[in-house]
């Protein structure tokens, strides 16, 4: 993907877990931290892929 540039930090991970939390008001803080820590992952991933192709 030429041009194509992901800017991901900590704040990024901050903005998906407080816009869960206010989408999902059900979840416990720590179910939605876990799950913000495996979409974290999934972002590394799919970075890393993007990265190598």
């Amino acid at each position: 993907m030429v041009g194509m540039e992901i800017i991901f930090d900590s704040r990024n991970i901050d903005e998906i877990f407080s816009g869960f939390t206010k989408s999902h008001p059900a979840y416990s803080k720590e179910e939605a931290m876990r799950l913000s820590d495996k979409w974290e992952e999934q972002i590394l991933l799919i970075m890393r892929f993007l990265d190598w192709k």
